[in-house]
């Protein structure tokens, strides 16, 4: 087929589908119905049918042709939509809006799309345009509701079903809006109070303030999350209350509530009373979970090494200087393990390489003046009291 003959199809494509249609659905006697005989009818009628690709090449044709073409965008759009293709809907839109920008069913449209689209200032921003171009449109008014109280602006919606109360006191939709919306108030101020007080716990906390850390975090008493196990479990254990890290740990464990940083705590708690066995089995879990984090491996080190397991210390700390070998605290760890495994002048190397890091390091050139201090009196194996 040469090029003017593939345009010349393309140019009747349309109007081939209007006799196509004619034919599948030939005209009835006056009163009696008829079949779709334009191309915008027969796009309707395909789009019912849910045969989005032919509707949409006859769609095209005719905005090609600036043939009814806003009535035809409109329902390419909505073509689009029951696709799932919301971003390319909202496109038409954006082109329709661009052709008549004083029309306000155009930026409900579009708001309806960008909301789908999670482009929620997007859509408040249409459908406040489109409260600009008519003020007395309730429906409007209804979406502007919607809208913020989807985006947390709970007064900006309350003073919207004000507004309707004051103009239609029959719409029942109206009281069910603000009973639903007084109670997102009362939960945002809950939520406010909570997140308010575990802030406070945990800058309290931070600083050393134990008590008054202690004291906020006891007015906690209704909701419990993940972050609440978590701030408590690490409050007590700083307070040196293993116990009660313990308990606040298995209580979130139970309930589904613990997340791994708190686990974390709950690990060194244990090892705080000796129960070295439940901390290996938290930290084989947070291990497989934690693969890339070479933190996660270097305190499972500390784990097994507390638990005599010098051996597989040091494979675990050897993992964590895999993930991250620029991390001082790391080497001086290794040194502690070497120190136990190799003997104490092994042990040196790795606190160098740790000074090596962190000139800066006051911890590792203890480290290193207490191996040598070992050395000197001729120890021949690791002298445990001075490795942490």
């Amino acid at each position: 087929m040469s090029e003017k003959t593939g345009q010349a199809g393309k140019d009747t494509m349309a109007e081939n589908a209007v006799a196509i249609a004619n034919q599948a659905w030939p005209s009835l006697p006056m009163g009696q119905g008829a079949g779709p005989t334009t191309p915008l009818e027969i796009a309707r009628k395909l789009r019912a049918e849910r045969k989005f690709d032919e509707a949409i090449k006859i769609l095209q044709q005719e905005i090609e042709k600036k043939n009814s073409a806003h009535d035809c965008s409109l329902l390419l759009s909505d073509i689009l939509a029951d696709m799932g293709e919301f971003g390319k809907a909202a496109t038409v839109m954006d082109e329709l809006v661009k052709s008549d920008p004083k029309n306000k069913n155009y930026y409900m449209k579009r708001s309806v799309l960008r909301f789908k689209l999670d482009d929620r200032k997007g859509a408040l921003e249409d459908v406040q345009k489109a409260r600009a171009i008519d003020s007395k449109d309730m429906a409007i008014v209804k979406a502007l509701i919607d809208v913020n109280a989807s985006l947390g602006n709970y007064d900006d919606a309350l003073k919207g079903l004000e507004e309707i109360k004051d103009q239609n006191m029959v719409d029942g939709g109206i009281h069910e809006r603000k009973k639903n919306l007084l109670k997102l108030v009362r939960m945002r101020e809950e939520s406010d109070a909570y997140n308010f007080l575990l802030d406070g716990v945990k800058a309290n906390a931070k600083e050393d303030s134990l008590l008054i850390a202690t004291s906020m975090f006891e007015k906690i008493t209704e909701r419990r999350n993940a972050d609440y196990y978590e701030i408590g479990c690490a409050l007590y254990r700083k307070m040196g209350l293993p116990h009660k890290a313990i308990e606040l740990g298995e209580e979130a464990e139970k309930s589904k509530k613990a997340n791994d940083k708190m686990f974390r705590t709950l690990a060194f708690a244990y090892m705080d009373i000796h129960r070295f066995e439940k901390a290996i089995g938290i930290f084989e879990g947070l291990v497989k979970r934690n693969k890339d984090d070479p933190g996660i491996f270097a305190d499972f080190a500390v784990a097994k090494l507390n638990s005599d397991d010098a051996k597989g210390a040091l494979k675990e700390i050897d993992r964590a200087i895999e993930i991250d070998p620029h991390r001082e605290l790391f080497y001086m760890h290794k040194g502690d393990i070497v120190a136990r495994v190799e003997g104490v002048q092994q042990a040196i190397q790795w606190y160098e390489k740790a000074i090596k890091l962190n000139p800066l390091s006051q911890e590792a050139h203890d480290r290193k003046e207490n191996a040598n201090a070992v050395i000197y009196r001729h120890a021949k194996e690791s002298d445990k009291r001075i490795f942490r």
